[in-house]
């Protein structure tokens, strides 16, 4: 069950935020905590895809 999980996730580290799930780590958590917690790890995702994208618009530039 958490391979099947961790496979359905794609937009953040899918194991921690599976063993996150599977722990009850936002159990004793209110909402807002929860989704914090759950918000940093798709920020950082997105934050990787951000420098990819800056790193290949500037290898579109040096070859334009």
């Amino acid at each position: 069950l958490k391979g099947r999980i961790a496979c359905e996730m794609n937009t953040c580290d899918e194991l921690i935020a599976t063993e996150i799930i599977f722990n009850n780590i936002l159990e004793p958590l209110n909402p807002p905590e929860a989704v914090a917690i759950l918000s940093a790890l798709i920020f950082q995702v997105c934050l990787i895809a951000y420098r990819c994208f800056v790193v290949c618009l500037q290898i579109c530039i040096v070859f334009t």
